[in-house]
């Protein structure tokens, strides 16, 4: 339901006191004089009177446009009621809350703005309460309107609390015609709107003008390049949380082979598109991708930002955890209140079994660490629906708790690349080397680097370059040879977890479609069985 419907239906159902959660002061005025105008346009009715109070300027009288003053004038001002030469902040708020109850206006919203500074003044907390009681019987409502109000326990009964979405799809698309036009700035974008739009959901409206005006003043137009300063702005965003760092989208992030993983990801950025939405398909809520350490699982989640043109940030566990009883809860709420406020984004959860793999014994602090988990469960799936691509790796996925597991649209399991992906991977290290590929014979130093992970081969490629650089000589195949057959690989240590990820695997969609046919991770189901290759 439309939250400026849901407010209609409370100041109509006579609920004395709206407390309204919202860092957008004027969007929410003007849907509050909207709301008041097509009232009193449905009802055939008088407007109902409209005030607001700031400590600054005291108490006055908001007048629209539909309103006649002495029959004949439109005015659009307001005038001051009371207002204190030197107010005090807790005289003039428990003030206003007494001439609101005297005051001669059936039928009056009065806005009150800021009023959380003054809710802790025991004085006007209980004219806040005592205004409750009478305001019913004479048919007006205050609205708090803050950018954060709690409201004390003694008073929640008699406060309704609203959370003031930020502008929808929609509302952006309108921001961005009327940025246009008002500035009469020449729109580029072309195919890019749709991202622009979606990328700008989970900014305010000032913001996501600013991002606009930022883009024009640098590049003289708007077009794709104006989705660098959403990214900027989301970053500040998350500035706001300890438990968060920003990855900008870096096109040095080439992904090697992974190729069953990349065209699934292609695909569910698509289905995250308003196009999509309405066609009735539900956000993709993210991905679990597991296997061992080195082959490409974060480097992939990374690159995903380029891929989607959206935001990535790192959730880092360690940040949320607090040494005082309950504030591991409240920074991981704080963490997902962050994400939601974002938007559009993809919030990258690496290693995720460190923090989230089920208790074992002493290991891990069971009554906070489930409250954490139980909390990150819920929170999830609230911030899908608001953009978050959640996308998590694991290196033991066998340690993760079903139910956090089953919060993925898909799971995936990475193994040590395949001769194909091999070659691919060398292909692109050779190149962020500064060499041309086609200068070496890539199938035979794929043939050399059997079982090593992508990040293993990346080594094999600069040390064989330092070699070369430090023996005054081009780097020739004959040096990645060398390198990657002394390399151990590090598939060796992991014999003792063969068994449980191969397990794992049979519940998962290979990442690759050609797979390391060498690998002693490699599995098939056969019959419901899983049989080694």
């Amino acid at each position: 339901m439309d939250k400026v419907q849901e407010l209609n239906r409370l100041v109509r159902a006579r609920c004395p006191i709206i407390a309204i959660n919202s860092a957008e002061s004027q969007r929410v005025m003007d849907s509050i004089i909207d709301m008041v105008v097509l009232e009193a346009t449905r009802s055939g009715k008088a407007h109902k009177q409209l005030f607001v109070w700031t400590v600054s300027r005291g108490l006055f009288r908001v007048l629209t446009q539909a309103e006649k003053i002495d029959g004949v004038q439109y005015f659009t001002g307001g005038s001051v009621l009371i207002r204190e030469p030197h107010p005090n902040v807790n005289v003039e708020a428990f003030n206003v809350l007494q001439l609101i109850i005297k005051q001669d206006t059936p039928d009056g919203v009065y806005i009150l703005k800021d009023m959380h500074h003054y809710l802790s003044n025991p004085a006007v907390l209980r004219a806040l309460r005592d205004a409750a009681e009478i305001l019913i019987q004479q048919r007006k409502t205050i609205i708090l309107l803050s950018p954060h109000i709690d409201v004390p326990t003694e008073a929640r009964k008699d406060v309704t609390v609203l959370e003031w979405p930020l502008p929808n799809a929609e509302e952006v698309a309108q921001i961005i015609q009327t940025f246009v036009e008002e500035n009469n700035v020449t729109n580029r974008l072309n195919g890019d709107m749709e991202t622009l739009i979606l990328n700008l959901q989970g900014l305010t409206a000032i913001e996501a003008d600013q991002v606009l005006a930022k883009s024009v003043i640098a590049h003289g137009q708007l077009d794709e390049r104006c989705v660098e300063y959403v990214n900027e702005a989301k970053a500040e965003i998350m500035k706001a949380s300890s438990g968060f760092s920003f990855y900008p989208p870096n096109d040095r992030d080439q992904v090697g082979g992974l190729d069953d993983l990349q065209e699934w990801l292609l695909l569910a950025g698509q289905a995250n598109t308003l196009e999509a939405r309405a066609f009735g398909i539900k956000p993709v809520r993210g991905v679990l991708v597991a296997g061992m350490p080195g082959c490409g699982k974060t480097l992939t989640a990374k690159a995903l930002g380029r891929m989607w043109k959206t935001p990535v940030f790192i959730l880092k566990f360690g940040a949320l955890m607090g040494s005082l009883v309950g504030q591991t809860e409240n920074q991981t709420l704080d963490a997902f209140k962050t994400i939601r406020a974002a938007g559009r984004c993809i919030v990258i959860m690496d290693e995720v079994e460190k923090a989230l793999g089920a208790s074992n014994g002493g290991e891990r602090d069971g009554n906070t660490s489930s409250r954490m988990d139980g909390i990150i469960l819920t929170e999830m799936e609230d911030c899908a629906e608001s953009g978050a691509f959640f996308y998590a790796t694991a290196n033991e996925p066998w340690i993760l708790r079903p139910e956090f597991v089953r919060r993925f649209s898909e799971k995936f399991f990475v193994d040590v690349p395949g001769l194909d992906d091999r070659i691919s991977i060398f292909e692109i290290h050779i190149r962020k080397g500064k060499h041309n590929p086609e200068d070496f014979d890539l199938e035979a130093l794929a043939e050399a680097a059997q079982n090593l992970t992508g990040s293993e081969i990346e080594e094999v490629v600069q040390q064989a370059l330092r070699r070369a650089f430090n023996a005054h000589r081009e780097v020739t195949d004959a040096d990645f040879i060398a390198v990657a057959q002394e390399t151990i690989p590090l598939l060796d240590s992991w014999s003792e977890k063969i068994g449980k990820i191969q397990d794992w695997a049979t519940r998962a969609k290979p990442a690759s479609s050609k797979p390391s046919k060498s690998s002693p991770l490699q599995v098939e189901q056969v019959g419901g069985r899983a049989l080694e290759m």
